[in-house]
């Protein structure tokens, strides 16, 4: 799961006794805990009146729906993500210093970009190119499937050449507002997954999020539960295709989509198989408590605050989830961020922010789910894959719980990969900031056990 974590907070300071204002206007950059930059653009008008666009890494550029400033304090919201940010000026540090809330609330600082920070980095992405290059043995089609809640996702769905019916295959991203290609840090992960597939003779469909790319609906207000009820709204659109062999369709996860796929094939008999790439086998507070301390000590952070932000976020999460009504469970929140801010593991930014990002309807459901209880229910073959350098979903729990969780599935095959990321990736050291600067997407190795594995339980149905 495309997932954003927490780093130190950023504290906004000023001389006393003066106020000093900068001008909005401009250029800015800023980087994500997970080594994610984000640069946003700034106009003013001749009234005085801002607009202006946030710009990813991959080039995608997303117009502001409201912002606002007054030289102190800055604040941007794109309504259909969700996303919205809120800093104040930090003279000392020339910095914007807030928060950026995208389902969660991460720490985040802005500073003048420069020229160098402005120019689209070129990357070699020598699997794409090959598949940009060509030929490609299948063909490609954009569809739009309708899901619960008016909702229509878009995807796209590539069949191999040649005479059918063929296996088929879902693919399911992890958390944010990850389009078709789950596009991570400059790769298209599901891009180069699904070429691999198609090219072993397996049709694919990869579809955007509700309220990402062009599929239609609130990114922000859906839960995992509504993700789940998405795939399984694809899953079905699939098999009533003409292209494909009904009895055998599978759908694969990745993060959280690792969790999303199983709860599919559980509830739903047309799943013939899953795999599960890098998903989660403990329950989400666990994996969180988990994750942060590997992806902060990554980046650096001292250990005695990791140590006390992991004992704060063990009592943050126990609060959000001690009481089934959102308003107690907020007030109880409340009670532990006070606390927090009066023993200073967190800023007054983060202070105002984390009650309402810590008691949304996602995080709330997604700390209280407990994946090894789904995977418990799963009968079909199910593969499960996890790089041994993956710091968001770390192997070594995470791969003993799903153990547990499938013993009593004989057609379970569970795999730790030596020396892979959390995208299965060739690392050095499996930390969220190498993502970008590798140039392989998915190590041929994965794609392979993948592939293989995918074909063997295919020919079976």
């Amino acid at each position: 799961m495309k997932a954003f974590l927490f780093l130190c907070a950023l504290l906004a300071t000023s001389l006393p006794g003066m106020v000093i204002a900068e001008e909005a206007a401009g250029d800015w950059i800023g980087s994500m805990d997970s080594g994610f930059k984000v640069i946003v653009h700034i106009d003013k008008d001749a009234a005085g009146a801002y607009s202006g666009t946030l710009r990813t890494p991959n080039g995608n550029v997303t117009a502001f729906d409201t912002i606002t400033s007054d030289g102190q304090r800055l604040r941007f919201a794109i309504a259909r993500l969700e996303l919205s940010y809120d800093g104040d000026w930090d003279s000392t540090g020339n910095i914007w210093a807030g928060k950026l809330t995208l389902g969660q609330t991460y720490p985040l600082a802005f500073r003048r970009a420069t020229p160098e920070d402005l120019a689209l980095k070129v990357r070699k992405r020598p699997q794409e190119d090959a598949i940009n290059a060509g030929p490609r043995p299948y063909a490609e089609r954009d569809v739009a499937i309708p899901s619960s809640g008016n909702i229509s996702l878009a995807g796209t769905y590539s069949v191999p050449d040649g005479k059918g019916p063929f296996p088929a295959i879902v693919l399911v991203s992890g958390t944010g507002p990850n389009t078709r290609d789950e596009d991570v840090e400059g790769h298209k992960v599901f891009q180069v997954l699904s070429d691999a597939l198609n090219r072993q003779g397996v049709a694919v469909l990869r579809y955007d999020k509700r309220g990402a790319g062009k599929s239609t609906g609130n990114y922000g207000m859906a839960t995992t539960n509504d993700f789940t009820d998405d795939a399984e709204a694809v899953l079905n659109w699939l098999s009533q295709q003409p292209e494909v062999k009904v009895e055998s369709i599978g759908i694969i996860g990745h993060s959280e989509g690792g969790i999303i796929a199983p709860a599919v094939a559980v509830r739903n008999a047309k799943t013939a198989y899953v795999a599960v790439i890098a998903g989660p086998g403990v329950r989400g507070d666990r994996l969180f408590l988990l994750q942060s301390p590997l992806v902060s000590a990554s980046y650096g952070t001292p250990q005695d605050h990791i140590t006390k932000r992991q004992a704060f976020d063990e009592k943050l999460y126990a609060a959000a989830l001690s009481s089934p009504d959102p308003v107690v469970a907020r007030t109880r929140v409340q009670a532990v961020v006070d606390q927090g801010l009066k023993d200073k593991v967190i800023d007054a930014g983060e202070a105002k922010s984390l009650p309402g990002s810590t008691t949304t309807p996602w995080m709330r459901q997604f700390l209280a789910n407990d994946p090894a209880n789904t995977l418990a229910k799963v009968r079909q073959p199910i593969l499960v894959l996890n790089g041994s350098l993956d710091l968001q979903v770390p192997a070594k729990e995470n791969l003993a719980a799903i153990r547990q969780a499938l013993k009593n599935n004989p057609r379970a095959d569970i795999r730790e990969l030596p020396g892979l990321n959390h995208l299965l990736q060739t690392a050095k050291a499996g930390s969220p900031a190498e993502y970008g600067d590798i140039d392989e997407t998915i190590a041929p190795s994965a794609l392979e056990q993948i592939t293989t594995w995918i074909n063997r339980v295919a020919e079976q149905r």
